[in-house]
Order: C-alpha cells, then structure tokens, then sequence
C-alpha cells in the first residue's frame, strides 16, 4: 500500500515535564481518527474508497487490510486472483485481490492502492500494512486512533495522564504486533488483536501451562469456533494478566476463552522452492495467546514500531457505545 501524508502536520502535542528536559524532537500527530464501537465491541474506522465511505474493522491481527467481497461488489470494484494467499482463523483461504484508484483514511491517502478481497461479515478489515513508519497510539477508553511521526525522543511518549505507563518490547513479525504478557505467573507470548472480540488461549498451552481440562466446571463448553462444530471452545476466568516489565499495567479477572489452533490446517505443506523440507505452514507464525477487545478495551497503547516497544496505561476515558454503519 502507497500511502502518502499530507502535506502540512496536524498539530504537535505539547509536550509533558519529561519531554521538555530534552532536547530532541517533540511528539508530532500526523493523523486522527474517530473510531466508531460496533459489533462485540470492536473498534471501526471510516475509509474512503474511490469517494464512497466504508466502516473497516479495526484489526491488528490482520497482516493485510483487505476489503470484504460485498463491499467490492456493490462499489464494482474489479476483482484478480492474486499471489497472495490469505487465511482466516479457522484455515480458510483466498487469493483474491482488487485495485483501488483512491484510499483515504482521516488526513492520510493513498493511490493505486492494491487489497486484498475476502468475503468477510465487515465492509472491509484495517490492518497494519503501510503504517509502520509511525507510532501508532490507541486510546480504547476513547476509541481514539492517533498516528505520531517516529522522530522524538525515544521513551518520551506519554501525553496523556496515567498513574502507571508500563512497557514491554514488541516484535512486529509478519505485520502483527507479538508482546510477551504475564498470565496468572506464566510468561506468555501474545499477539495483540483489536480485532478479535475475545481474548484467547489455545487448548494446547492451557493444558500445558495451567494443567487446564477443557469442559470441567472450571473451563466449560463455550459454543464454536467461527460457526465450526468441529472446533470446541471453551472459557476460563485467569487471576491476572499483566502488561510491561518492571512497572506493569494489570488486568484482573480476565475472561480467556480457551481455543484451538487452527489457523494454519489448510496451508500448503509442499515444500517451498530451493527447501526439500520447508513448507508453506513451517512459515507462519502462530501465537498461543490473543489479547482481544474484552481486555484492550481497559488499556491505552502507544505502538512504537522505531523502538521495538508497546508502552501500556489504563485506558483514559470511556466512550458512549455507537453503531458502525456503511454509507
């Protein structure tokens, strides 16, 4: 995705007594969105696709943004088969792919801008393509989506108040966010995913980590995975989940629901060219833990993609719940 800025900032954020001491660069805003909350509480963003508005979810466990199969329909967009394959969390894949003329997204726009199309229940998902070059702050409490320029001074972040601003190093593999997380005292690895509802623990690790019996009193039967009856579910109330290292942020009573793993069962297992023995599903990278809305909704993250780092406070306010809807 080309994505280009606009010519003049939007404003600078004036900068806190920590900020001042230094002589480095201040925190510059180069982009705002007003998100708007929707189904299972979810945060949606308005785009403008060749002039028309659509509601994206908002979902950093995308690798791509993509637009949904209706929307390009009912905006004619055309649609190829492209040499991108994409697969949902419960392993179904697509390679379709579309051409938009214009893409807009609060004061930054895009040209010629390829997608990727899959027949998803949204208008289209946001993902985190194209946005790396700048830090990425998302107030949940506010359904708030700044963009900050990468250029200030590194740790000095924090506009907003906060008792505790906790951090934690951050791997951005595959265009998803990967932080390491504290579930009831076991280490874990964790993807952050604005666009699952729920925040999820696969079967495998439950059992491992926490000794856990899928469908005993304590983690009961809990409906399917995306409509499939042949991918159980089930949920478990954790203690504590804990963000940072050193100052942590911490969310008690954490509803997890306990899932399995299969993003990856139909990817292609010929092996790749030039590898005898690596395959398509060697490739990716799966996480045993979500961090879903349930648990975001509670928190304000600043992504700094330049520093390798997530710095997490509670969340700063709480907005009035609002309906998404296509125009």
């Amino acid at each position: 995705m080309r994505i280009i800025l606009t010519a003049v900032l939007l404003a600078t954020v004036l900068p806190g007594a920590a900020l001042a001491q230094s002589n480095c660069a201040q925190l510059q805003i180069v982009n705002t969105v007003q998100m708007a909350r929707g189904p299972g509480g979810r945060d949606f963003i308005p785009v403008r696709i060749n002039g028309t508005t659509k509601n994206f979810l908002f979902d950093t466990g995308a690798s791509f943004t993509i637009v949904g199969q209706s929307a390009a329909s009912d905006m004619k967009l055309p649609i190829r088969q492209g040499r991108i394959t994409m697969y949902d969390i419960t392993g179904k894949a697509t390679n379709a792919q579309t051409l938009i003329d214009e893409y807009i997204v609060g004061h930054m726009r895009g040209a010629s801008v390829q997608m990727q199309v899959m027949p998803v229940q949204f208008d289209g998902i946001f993902g985190l393509d194209g946005w790396s070059a700048v830090d990425l702050d998302m107030d949940f409490g506010t359904d708030k989506l700044n963009m900050f320029s990468a250029d200030h001074c590194p740790g000095r972040i924090q506009y907003w108040p906060a008792p505790v601003l906790a951090s934690t190093p951050m791997k951005y593999v595959d265009r998803r966010l990967m932080i390491h997380v504290t579930l009831d005292g076991h280490e874990e690895t964790a993807q952050i995913d604005t666009g699952a509802s729920d925040t999820t623990l696969t079967i495998d690790e439950a059992k491992r980590a926490f000794g856990l019996d899928p469908g005993s009193d304590e983690t009961p039967a809990d409906g399917n995975l995306n409509g499939d009856d042949s991918l159980k579910v089930y949920k478990h109330q954790f203690k504590t989940l804990s963000f940072g290292d050193g100052a942590m942020v911490n969310v008690n009573n954490a509803d997890i629901r306990i899932i399995p793993n299969a993003v990856g069962r139909n990817m292609d297992r010929t092996p790749l060219q030039g590898s005898r023995v690596v395959t398509e599903k060697d490739l990716m990278v799966i996480p045993d833990m979500l961090i879903g809305m349930n648990v975001l909704r509670k928190l304000h993250l600043y992504v700094a993609f330049g520093e390798a780092k997530l710095y997490v406070t509670d969340a700063t306010g709480v907005a009035p719940a609002q309906p998404a809807a296509s125009q």
